[in-house]
């Protein structure tokens, strides 16, 4: 890192939320402390508090108070303008934005996986049924949400509207990058009706021709592979070192963040795309194919 670097989130990005600050400060943190050759635990000893404040505010999840910030700083020896950047980022981490256009609409157990989302630079996921959440078109959201039943009409427009705000990843000046794997069965489960099917297997295919996602069809046969019969996706957010993954179940999903269990995600899913998957423009004509069929 250079003595002073100014890159990153600023209140006019486009895509900016309110974790980005916490997040870009927490980075910045545990660079300069590991440029020192500083630990954790000499850090919680100057700040009298615990380990895991540390951890959590180098990750991005907890915010420092201004007091807590200028010991820090003045332990990793940050002076001049490199000092009065990283304050005035700090500032902004703790100031109230308004809320994601979602967060009224989801539990608070999914709330940490779309902060997550929102300020991922790339995103792989694979789903052995479903299509991914940033790649649905509305219809193909409104009948899984409504197919789940137990919600009022209402509740379930206030769900739809706010995954397709979660699509604005895929636009603007700095879209995520994404890569979905998909069964070809995951095609042709035939949700909503064929006409809505073929809506979003058109979808599909213009999110790959344009750019702005990998998709990578997984044709019927006998091939077996890693991870086949759960859903998972795996982030790489902004200022953060390693990727983290989302494991899905029915009830509930879980975060991953230990490095080397998420590196075996990653392993079974370049493995999925290396083995089992078609290339891209293999994936668009089999989509093109399961979308003319009845």
């Amino acid at each position: 890192m250079s003595d002073y670097d100014n890159s990153g989130v600023t209140e006019t990005d486009a895509s900016v939320t309110a974790s980005d600050f916490k997040v870009e400060v927490g980075a910045r943190l545990q660079a300069i402390r590991e440029e020192r050759g500083l630990t954790r635990e000499s850090a919680a000893e100057v700040l009298r508090c615990s380990v895991d404040k540390i951890g959590s505010s180098e990750r991005g999840r907890t915010a420092l108070s201004a007091v807590e910030m200028s010991i820090l700083l003045d332990f990793y020896d940050v002076r001049g303008a490199r000092r009065e950047h990283l304050e005035a980022l700090a500032e902004k981490a703790k100031k109230r934005r308004s809320p994601a256009p979602w967060s009224a609409a989801v539990s608070p157990r999914l709330k940490r996986f779309f902060q997550l989302e929102e300020t991922a630079v790339r995103v792989r996921t694979y789903n052995p049924l479903l299509v991914h959440g940033l790649a649905q078109t509305e219809d193909y959201a409104r009948a899984l949400i409504a197919g789940e039943g137990g919600r009022r009409p209402a509740q379930v427009e206030q769900l739809v509207r706010a995954r397709m705000a979660r699509k604005a990843r895929l636009n603007g000046p700095s879209p995520v990058s994404l890569t979905i794997a998909i069964p070809e069965a995951g095609l042709r489960s035939g949700i909503g009706g064929p006409e809505l099917m073929r809506g979003q297997i058109e979808h599909l295919i213009e999110l790959s021709t344009s750019g702005r996602a990998d998709i990578r069809v997984i044709p019927n046969g006998p091939a077996v592979y890693r991870s086949q019969s759960f859903a998972f996706s795996i982030l790489d957010p902004a200022g953060r070192r390693n990727p983290v993954v989302y494991l899905e179940h029915m009830l509930d999903g879980v975060l991953i963040e230990d490095a080397a269990r998420v590196s075996e995600f990653e392993d079974a899913f370049e493995d999925m795309l290396n083995t089992v998957a078609l290339s891209p423009g293999d994936s668009v004509t089999l989509l093109a194919t399961v979308a003319e069929q009845p």
